[in-house]
């Protein structure tokens, strides 16, 4: 039975210890789930912009070892850092469309340079957090997040309509309508786990039509090696910036602030739902949160990827729906994602998703976002 809000149905608290066979099984059902989001993100950063072919690929291997670190992290109680419970962590699409633009106008130290100084700009809010609650009200927050959702739909939209020379005309649509249509299939009529799985099932669906209309170019695939350390390629920081630095910089700190608003949210409800018989929520705990979601942007940011954010709904429905909420899983979930750090081919294949089976995915995740900021202001 899929546990309700508050909690009831939980059959392992974050403090419990459960078998490694269960913390395993479910570490990999989490990794599915968890690592969609970044490669979709991911890829169709790389695909917008002019970074090398070895820059795309460590961008992304960094990402997914990124989300790794920050997963487990969130999962643990270092200090200051970390929650305590498990927060899925994922390259937040919110940045996509402002990272774009940062790339191709100013490069990517400037990137760098931005992604770890609105990272800064995090870690100092989460200071803050009860001051904060005051100022940005849900009016303010809904309407920010609704902004952001148009952002990234305008350059969803545009990737949509590329496609290769050797494919119809009609293919990057079609399969990016494919996987809106099964979402919103499933998202209507489906219940319990099937839920949960709905993102991944309408990928699948994607990307079998993508195959269909031969969209795929795996050469890149049979020359990649299955085991090896990656070779890591970090632009730097632009210790000198220039006007694009200042004109992006409002940008990325409205973006992070609806990103830390997101991971305030996820910190508070976790809690409830994690515990069988929850109290007041812990705020020390949901700074940590913010704080895992800071320090792995900043992170991200010296090592050449995107800012990371709180998948907040998944997170949520995974211990609903499963029951386990034991910290043991987070563990898995993170060293997964770190492990696979260790396999190219498999990154290489993760590269080859059309840029329409992202479009699709990420039409679907800002439509949502959409939804949410106009919930929050009405």
């Amino acid at each position: 039975m899929a546990a309700s809000a508050s909690g009831e149905g939980i059959t392992y608290e974050p403090d419990e210890k459960c078998s490694f066979a269960l913390s395993l099984g479910m570490g990999i059902q989490g990794v599915v789930i968890a690592l969609a989001p970044t490669v979709l993100t991911m890829s169709l950063f790389v695909q917008s912009t002019s970074l090398s072919a070895r820059q795309a690929t460590w961008a992304v291997m960094a990402a997914i070892l990124v989300c790794g670190i920050a997963t487990v992290i969130s999962a643990a109680r270092l200090g200051p850092l970390g929650g305590g419970h498990n927060v899925l962590m994922a390259t937040s699409p919110s940045y996509l469309a402002v990272a774009i633009l940062a790339v191709n106008s100013a490069g990517p130290q400037t990137l760098a340079s931005l992604v770890v100084v609105t990272a800064l700009f995090q870690i100092a809010l989460a200071k803050w957090l009860h001051r904060l609650s005051r100022i940005i009200t849900p009016t303010v927050s809904g309407v920010v997040i609704m902004l952001i959702a148009i952002g990234v739909m305008q350059v969803v939209v545009e990737r949509v309509g590329t496609t290769s020379p050797d494919a119809p005309a009609i293919a990057a649509p079609v399969v990016a309508l494919i996987a809106v249509l099964v979402a919103a299939m499933l998202a209507l009529r489906a219940k319990g786990l099937l839920r949960l799985w709905s993102p991944i099932i309408a990928i699948v669906a994607a990307a079998i039509a993508a195959g269909l209309f031969g969209l795929y170019d795996s050469a890149d695939v049979g020359t990649a090696a299955w085991f090896a350390v990656p070779e890591p390629e970090f632009p730097g920081l632009d210790l000198t910036p220039g006007a694009e630095f200042w004109a992006l910089l409002p940008l990325f700190v409205v973006v992070s602030l609806a990103v830390t608003i997101k991971a305030m949210t996820t910190g508070v409800v976790i809690q409830r739902v994690s515990l069988r018989n929850p109290g007041a929520a812990d705020y020390r705990l949901v700074q940590g949160t913010v704080n895992t979601v800071g320090v792995g942007s900043l992170v991200g940011g010296l090592a050449g990827t995107l800012s990371i954010g709180t998948m907040d709904a998944t997170s949520i429905s995974f211990a609903q729906f499963t029951g386990v909420a034991s910290r043991r899983v987070g563990y898995c979930i993170g060293a997964i994602l770190i492990a696979l750090v260790l396999t190219p081919k498999l990154t290489a294949v993760l590269l080859t998703v059309p840029g329409a089976v992202a479009s699709g995915y990420l039409l679907i995740i800002m439509g949502l976002l959409f939804v949410e900021g106009l919930r929050s202001v009405l």
